[in-house]
Parts: C-alpha cells; structure tokens; sequence
C-alpha cells in the first residue's frame, strides 16, 4: 500500500494505493465460449456496450460481454468486416452487394444502426475491409475490384460525413491501426502508411499481413508465420511466429494490458493464440481443446480477452486478468467545492475513485462517475468535496 499526503487550499488530502493480489493461474489458458451466431469478423466496446459483426445481416451486441442478442443491421444484403469506437459512436465498413459499394455503419448506441452507402465510379465493385479511430478521425481501407485494381481509403472527423479517396497502390487492405502519428494497414500482397488517412505510401517489405497492432511505443503486423515489428510504421523488421506455415495463418493481432496477442487459424484442435510482452519472443495458448476456430479479431475489456471466430460463430471469452500496472495519482487541484484528480490508467479498464471523510471508516462511497480507461491519462472529479477532510482511493472494476 502506497499513501500520499497533500494539502489543497486548507484541504487535507490523503490518497490511498492498494496492490493487487497475485493470480494462481493464467487467464489466458482458460477460455468459455459463448454463442453469437454471425459468424463474427469484428469487435468493439464503448460505453458499457459490447458490438460484434460478420457474415450476417444481423449484428451481436451485449452489455456484460456474456449474455449477447441480435439486432438488425439495416439490410438483407450487408456484409461487415469491421467494427470500431470512437468518442461518440461506432462505426462499421464492410459492403452492400446489392449496391456493389462500400458499406459503413454508424450507431450511438449499438442497437439503432444508420447507413452510409460510398459510391464509387460505375462498374466497379467495392469493399472496406478495415476500420479503426486515431488521431482525432476514423480512417477506414478496403479494395476495388477492377482490371487495373486498387484500394480505397475514407476519412471522417465524426462519423457521419465521410471522405471516399481512391488510392493507387495494387494490394487488397484488410485492417488499418493507428500509432506513433500514422496509419498502418496490412494486406496483400503489400502493406501501406499514412499520416492523414489519406495519402497512402507502399510498404514493399510487408508482404500479406492481415493483421497489426500498436502498442508500448511499436507496430507488430503477423502473416502466415511471419511477423514484423516497426517503431515508426516504415522501417520494419521481420520475425518469426511459433508454428509452421503449412497449418496455420494469422489473422488478426492486438496490444493490451502489457500484451501483444495474435490469432488466425490452425487445422489442429486447440486454436492458435500466442502472446508477446515485447512483440518479438512469443508463447502459444490454447483457447478450446476440441475447437479449430477462425479468429478474426481481439478485444480487450477490463482484463478479459474476447475472440471473434468466424469459423464457428462463437465468441471466445477469457479469464479475467488483473492490471499490467496499477493507477497512479498524478495531479490534484481543488476549487469551488470540488477536487479533481490525475491518474494514470492501464486502457481497456474501468476506474472508479472512492471516498471518506474519515481513514478510519470501514465504509468508501464512490465519487463521482465511473470511468474507462480510454488512454493512459484520465481525471476522476470529486463534486462534493467541500469538506476539512477527504480520503480517496482508486478502485478498478
């Protein structure tokens, strides 16, 4: 247990860190897995709301990550890929056969789903692949199916009005991931790198990956068995990913809670995951003894890992792991009755902060909103803090 003691403006202040307690086992070796029957290709989470969409004209959506319902997507002729939050809504890409365009999705909520149909030239046919929010804009990559070939970008400041670029480079982009000020998406046969979501240049040395992450300051992009691992999004360096290529190919990768995971397909019961604390030296797992599964995507949710296979339709569902490192008070400012407090934050967690007007209280209420940890910095308010004394502590979900 850590204390810290300060006084703001005659306010007597002490904050209270506890440690967390040891784990017996590994989360990430005791996996359930749970019925959404899209056939899920992504995944993502705001507001206590949990989203996932696939081969369906339906989207899976959950407010504990367990118990999971349908919604109707808008159409009958609608095929997701991706799925992304930003401040104020997600945002889903994928394609509208009927159409033969590029297909987004919006929702405040995760229930009510709006369309936005992208045109593109006559005769041909288009599909957006990949989606994430970075930078202050969501940027979105797919294709367009032509003699010539391409791929196509789209920008948005919030959601809704959309900016539909055409991009000259001959490669088919599968996911995009924002880190270090740029855009990374990764594809085949070549990956590409933007600053503004827009302008794109080649990555000739990134050859077919379907999957990348941003995360302790570096880029991991995985392959078949391959990988490779950037600190900037340009100069890249290859790798080597356990198993072999004749068995297996890697879809989808994700940095959270001090991890790298990376998933995709193995042909032998048991799944293919494997995790990274440094994005070079890996260690396998196991997420279903009899299951083979298609993992397309990983989310992270207060220290549970879900995986979307869209071989079986099923969510995979971790153990529940504690925080890589725990809040640390960083600031204090105190005025008008109210103290609002810094701390730094493990993302993909919720905080709660707690007070007391006396240490020796058995009894902490909340204070204020309960908040998730979105980046590494968050400020919890204390509203009622007008008081001679007031103890806080920090408290994770």
């Amino acid at each position: 247990m850590k204390d810290i003691l300060g006084c703001i403006s005659g306010l007597l202040v002490v904050i209270s860190l506890f440690a967390a307690r040891a784990q017996p086992t590994d989360p990430l070796d005791n996996w359930t897995p749970i019925g959404a029957s899209i056939g899920g290709r992504g995944m993502a989470y705001r507001d206590g709301r949990f989203v996932s969409v696939g081969w369906s004209t339906n989207i899976a959506t959950s407010s504990n990550g367990v118990d999971w319902i349908l919604v109707p997507s808008g159409s009958k002729n609608y095929f997701l890929m991706s799925v992304t939050a930003g401040p104020d809504q997600f945002v889903a890409t994928g394609v509208e056969f009927g159409a033969q365009t590029p297909l987004i999705l919006t929702s405040s909520n995760g229930l009510q789903w709006t369309t936005n149909l992208l045109i593109i030239p006559p005769r041909l046919y288009g599909e957006l692949w990949g989606v994430t929010y970075g930078g202050g804009r969501f940027v979105a990559v797919g294709f367009v199916d032509d003699i010539a070939g391409g791929s196509l970008a789209a920008t948005s400041t919030n959601g809704i009005e959309w900016d539909l670029v055409p991009v000259p480079i001959k490669t088919t982009p599968r996911c995009v991931e924002y880190g270090n000020g740029v855009y990374v998406s990764g594809g085949g046969p070549i990956a590409m790198v933007s600053t503004n979501g827009r302008d794109w240049a080649p990555l000739a040395s990134v050859l077919g990956c379907s999957g990348v992450a941003f995360g302790a300051g570096q880029f991991v992009a995985v392959c078949s068995t391959n990988g490779y691992t950037s600190s900037n999004g340009v100069d890249w360096t290859q790798m080597r990913l356990p198993g072999n290529s004749i068995s297996q190919t890697y879809y989808t990768a994700r940095y959270a809670n001090g991890l790298f995971l990376a998933s995709g397909q193995a042909e032998t019961p048991g799944g293919l995951l494997v995790t990274s604390s440094n994005g070079t030296s890996w260690s396998s797992h196991r997420f279903g003894s009899n299951a083979v599964g298609v993992i397309r995507d990983i989310l992270h949710v207060d220290g549970v890992f879900y995986l979307a296979d869209n071989g079986t339709g099923k969510i995979w569902r971790s153990g529940r792991m504690l925080p890589a490192s725990r809040p640390q008070f960083t600031g204090i400012t105190h005025a008008n009755g109210q103290t609002d407090l810094s701390f730094s934050a493990e993302p993909g967690f919720h905080y709660r902060l707690e007070c007391t007007d006396h240490l020796n209280s058995p009894q902490w209420a909340p204070c204020g909103d309960r908040l998730f940890g979105s980046s590494r910095n968050l400020t919890a308010t204390d509203p009622q803090a007008d008081v001679p004394a007031r103890f806080y502590r920090l408290r994770t979900d």
